[in-house]
């Protein structure tokens, strides 16, 4: 299962691409690529099926995001056993005879935030749709 803080960084990179696309550089690639599309393509370089490879990459994370369903599990829970173990975890390795542990700082803040979940997957579905229509309108009129 991915951690809520890789389901952050996939919502960070996803609204950054998405920030870029409807920017006026973006504007200018789309005009690049409208204007010089066929003659890419006939240089050897797929425009259309780069793009194309993209937004099928987007369209099957987007599925597997649908899939990964969280709501019956009572997040609220995990996310309060989460944080008192992270409590616990925090209180122990202040200790100096004890050696911190990364990866159980990892876990117990991934479980602490899994109740945000359900949010950023809306979020990530909502920036995935707008990228997938921005890319679309890259692809060189035929």
């Amino acid at each position: 299962m991915a951690t809520p803080d890789l389901f952050q960084e996939l919502k960070k990179a996803l609204q950054e691409l998405d920030d870029f696309l409807a920017s006026p550089p973006a504007q200018k690639v789309k005009d690049v690529l409208q204007a010089s599309g066929a003659l890419l393509e006939e240089f050897g370089v797929p425009v259309v099926k780069l793009i194309d490879s993209v937004i099928k990459l987007l369209n099957d994370l987007k599925k597997e995001i649908d899939n990964f369903d969280l709501s019956d599990i009572g997040l609220e829970d995990v996310a309060e056993f989460g944080k008192k173990l992270n409590d616990l975890a925090t209180a122990i390795m202040a200790l100096p005879f004890v050696e911190e542990d990364p990866e159980i700082k990892k876990l117990t803040q991934a479980l602490s935030s899994l109740d945000s979940f359900e949010e950023a997957k809306a979020e990530i579905q909502a920036l995935i749709t707008s990228v997938i229509g921005h890319l679309e309108s890259l692809k060189p009129k035929p």
